[in-house]
């Protein structure tokens, strides 16, 4: 598994970060480039219950549809578990 570096992440979203970080490379993992995080859950200056927690998932090609889409099934799979996440103090 990739190692993260959650040193910079504000404390409040260490744990949040950390478990979706843990979901996307679960199912990505054979397609998995990097995960980046930025905004204020990185930054700092976040407003409770407003702000939200912005994650890049950069994979390779191979794992895209001719469409260029992920499969169906992997989106619903990633989303079941994020959903499974609490945000707060996020949004």
């Amino acid at each position: 598994m990739p190692e993260f570096h959650l040193a910079r992440v504000q404390p409040e979203a260490k744990p949040i970060v950390a478990a979706a970080s843990q979901i996307y490379v679960a199912h990505a993992r054979p397609w998995f480039v990097g995960l980046v995080l930025h905004g204020s859950a990185l930054k700092g200056g976040f407003i409770p219950q407003c702000s939200d927690i912005d994650l890049q998932l950069y994979l390779d090609e191979a794992a895209f549809t001719p469409e260029g889409q992920l499969p169906l099934d992997l989106c619903l799979s990633i989303h079941q578990e994020l959903a499974q996440i609490d945000p707060s103090p996020f949004h």
